[in-house]
């Protein structure tokens, strides 16, 4: 037969105390709680308690996780549309240079090429000049010298 001693500390106390002769000749044993394995009411308590704080707080990272994830997917998706209109302006160049390409082979320019110069030019020169010169007037200060090499 197995029994749990359950009460006030003192009369628990008292009990060991009386059958203190019987447990010296191994007639009973009385094995403390602690060594036997079973979990106080108090203790099973306090470990629950314990428990669900951890995994409250792993909640709320699992939601602070899952808000960043959604924010690298939306950030994802702008990078694959940005990817996409480069990759098509890019078709787009490449399409264009095998077409520069082609008329740089022939040598001759696309017909489709409007940029055409004037042939006549707009611009036109005068060549009135109402300054004139009256060589007879006299010099006045020293007489310029030319330099001879």
């Amino acid at each position: 037969m197995m029994y749990i001693l359950d009460g006030n500390e003192k009369d628990v106390t008292n009990v060991i105390k009386e059958q203190r002769v019987r447990m010296g000749r191994g007639v009973i044993s009385l094995t403390p709680i602690s060594k036997c394995g079973l979990i106080t009411k108090e203790d099973a308590r306090k470990a629950m308690d314990e428990k669900l704080t951890e995994l409250t707080a792993s909640v709320e990272e699992n939601e602070s996780l899952k808000s960043q994830i959604s924010g690298f997917e939306l950030n994802m998706k702008e990078k694959d549309a940005l990817i996409a209109s480069l990759t098509a302006e890019r078709d787009g160049l490449q399409a264009r240079i095998s077409e520069l390409e082609a008329v740089a082979d022939k040598k001759e320019l696309p017909t489709g090429d409007s940029k055409e110069l004037p042939a006549e030019d707009s611009k036109t020169l005068e060549t009135s000049d109402d300054k004139t010169i009256n060589v007879e007037e006299k010099k006045r200060g020293r007489p310029a010298t030319r330099k001879t090499e």
